[in-house]
């Protein structure tokens, strides 16, 4: 009985974890998606990391040719911040922000 407790236990704690790393996800790409001047990469651009109920996210990303990049990653990480604390009742570590590149 004890080893069933722990497997749906367990199992429970799985589905709760994907559940919240589809709306992380989500909640990423439409910020991302507000900021005109920034464009996620086409495969695996989020990735997501818990660790003992804390999250840490790395996000890469491609800007537009002309605009600073400091700037506008910075812009982005302080709106997902934002997003993170006023929709989810987590606590994230660190959001990483990674510029593969430009675009035109």
């Amino acid at each position: 009985m004890k080893k069933d407790e722990d497997y749906l236990s367990s199992n429970q704690d799985i589905s709760k974890y994907s559940i919240l790393t589809e709306a992380i996800e989500k909640i990423i790409a439409f910020t991302a998606q507000d900021i005109s001047e920034i464009s996620l990469r086409e495969r695996r651009a989020i990735r997501i990391n818990r660790e003992n109920d804390i999250f840490s996210t790395t996000i890469d990303i491609r800007v537009k040719y002309g605009y600073d990049i400091q700037v506008k990653s910075l812009e982005l990480q302080r709106r997902l911040a934002e997003s993170m604390k006023s929709m989810l009742n987590i606590k994230f570590d660190r959001i990483d922000i990674r510029v593969l590149g430009i675009y035109i």
